[in-house]
């Protein structure tokens, strides 16, 4: 059993790397044994969250000399990084060459293979816009997902893309494109009709939500504890993973931790609501009684200077304008936790994530 998957973009920031890891990291979780390379010769996207590893005086695997070297005859393993999950990086140094030169399409093939026999899944980042070793990368894979940004240029350079590739995913089972770091203000219409005309080739899968938290261990150059990140940013991987490992022996690995993973978020989440609720409703109650308070003394300070005539006519307006005040600002405070109680917030929104994942 092997499934591999190419992950492509016509510019670069589209997040390519960002759900390659994503990936790996629901399938290494999930008991498969995966292979994570990084095909990126000018970026090396991938290696800076596994650079600790990295290593040039130990016969290491880079996927610079997958493209010219036999690794079946060489000592050259792919990086163990945990349990089911190995890295190839795109070099090793800086002395390896960055860019892809002449690709011996022989050697290549034959080490494809050889790693397909040892992976139950590989994952390919590939590197922005076309190169050469697409040529003979693509027709070797089974699945392709090309990510775009939801903005006009992003969407160009995918009809570019795919133009110059398109005869090379001859085998590809699955050809899919999918919006990445989607937010609110989007117009969902407007990113399919406007970013991407339908004519291309490829499925549309539903889009991906930027994810702040996940972007904290993009920083960091750590891999993603799921557990940590937003429910639709995982919910959205989870759906990446049912479209390119279909297949029983992978969704057997996959469903139990999921489940597993999204039951534990939504109890986290359903306290955390609860509690917010609580917290909005307790500031509600606060807010009222407090301006009623102090509304109520001023009002009895106003009423104990009338009766000693010790105001003036403007005075007793003002103080009446105060009283006033103090109640209006009791009042609206108190509407504000109200709406907030009212509609939906982000935590909501995340529940309503893993509900509608899970049914």
């Amino acid at each position: 059993m092997n499934t591999s998957l190419a992950l492509l973009s016509g510019k670069g920031g589209s997040g390519k790397t960002t759900i390659s890891l994503s990936i790996a990291t629901v399938l290494h979780t999930s008991g498969i044994k995966v292979l994570l390379v990084d095909c990126d010769m000018g970026t090396h996207s991938l290696m800076y969250f596994f650079r600790e590893y990295l290593d040039s005086n130990i016969k290491q695997l880079s996927f610079a000399d997958c493209t010219k070297t036999d690794i079946t005859c060489e000592p050259l393993k792919p990086i163990k990084i945990k349990d089911n999950l190995h890295f190839i990086p795109s070099i090793i140094d800086e002395q390896q060459e960055t860019q892809y030169y002449a690709v011996d399409a022989s050697i290549f093939n034959s080490n494809i293979e050889w790693l397909k026999k040892n992976y139950e899944a590989i994952i390919f980042d590939c590197q922005s816009g076309n190169t050469p070793l697409f040529e003979h990368l693509l027709p070797k894979i089974n699945g392709t997902l090309f990510v775009v940004e939801p903005d006009s240029v992003s969407g160009r350079s995918i009809h570019t893309l795919v133009s110059h590739t398109a005869s090379f995913m001859v085998n590809s089972e699955k050809k899919h494109y999918v919006f990445n770091k989607v937010r609110e203000e989007h117009d969902r219409d407007k990113m399919r009709n406007d970013y991407v005309i339908e004519d291309i080739p490829l499925k549309h899968l539903k889009h991906i939500m930027f994810s702040w938290r996940f972007m904290d261990f993009y920083d960091m150059s750590e891999l993603p504890e799921f557990k940590n990140l937003d429910a639709h940013f995982s919910t959205s991987i989870f759906r990446l993973c049912d479209v390119f490992f279909p297949a029983e022996e992978y969704q057997d690995k996959i469903s139990v931790s999921k489940k597993k993973l999204l039951l534990s978020k939504r109890e986290k989440l359903d306290g955390n609501l609860r509690s917010s609720r609580k917290s909005s409703l307790n500031k509600i109650i606060s807010r009222i009684a407090i301006s009623t308070l102090i509304a109520i003394v001023a009002l009895f300070i106003t009423l104990f200077l009338i009766d000693f005539e010790r105001l003036t006519e403007s005075a007793i307006i003002m103080s009446i304008a105060v009283v006033a005040s103090i109640v209006m600002f009791g009042i609206i405070t108190a509407g504000i936790y109200a709406h907030k109680l009212a509609h939906k917030d982000d935590i909501e929104k995340e529940l309503d994530a893993i509900d509608q994942y899970l049914l």
